[in-house]
Formats: C-alpha cells, sequence, structure tokens
C-alpha cells in the first residue's frame, strides 16, 4: 500500500515521541518515572498525529474543492496551487517538531515536578 508524504511523515514519528519522553526524563534527573512517560507518550503522539491529519486533510479538501482551484487551468492553478504544496510538505514536519517540544516540555516538567 502507497503512503503518501504527509501520512508517512505523520506516521514515522510516533517512533519518535517515546524516545523524546525517554531522553527528556532521563536528562531531568528521573529515574522511576520514565517508563511511565515513554508509554504515555505513545498515547499523546497518537492523539498529536491523529489531530495533525484532521487539521491538515480539512484544510487541504476544504480549499481544493474550492470553486476557485475547480475552475482554473494552466498557469493559474500553479499559482494558487504551489504554495499550498509547500502546506502540504511543510505542515506534517512543523507537526511533528511541536508535538516533539510539546512531549520534552512536559516530560521534564514532570519529572522534576516529582523529584525526590
Amino acid at each position: 500500500m502507497a503512503v503518501n508524504q504527509a501520512d508517512g511523515t505523520l506516521f514515522a514519528s510516533i517512533f519518535m515521541y517515546p524516545a523524546t519522553a525517554a531522553y527528556a526524563s532521563i536528562h531531568h534527573g528521573g529515574r522511576w518515572i520514565t517508563p511511565f512517560l515513554v508509554v504515555a507518550s505513545v498515547g499523546i503522539g497518537i492523539a498529536i498525529i491523529t489531530s495533525a491529519r484532521f487539521v491538515l486533510y480539512s484544510f487541504m479538501d476544504r480549499v481544493i474543492k474550492s470553486k476557485t482551484m475547480a475552475s482554473e487551468n494552466g498557469w493559474p492553478a500553479l499559482i494558487l496551487g504551489l504554495p499550498l504544496y509547500f502546506v502540504y510538505l511543510a505542515f506534517p514536519i512543523v507537526g511533528t517538531s511541536l508535538g516533539l517540544f510539546i512531549i520534552y516540555v512536559g516530560c521534564a516538567w514532570v519529572t522534576q515536578a516529582t523529584a525526590l
């Protein structure tokens, strides 16, 4: 089954969330809480991936099915479509980076809050 760029980037990021949680927890002195944060980060990562896909596809679907895009041919369609293509390429990377930042900051905060 072929996977497009946006889905592939978002789906592959599921492996980065537990690694980021473990790194943040160990880096900030958490030993016993690290396994709990790693497991929790998988669920949070799935929620981030699901919401990022929803936002991306609802935006792209609305724009592509609009009357402006449907009636354009040739270079006007290229001028309208090229920025959308860059949004399509950049949004999964930005969404993944934001999710990793949220996981890192959240795990660092929880680790410091539970330090003995």
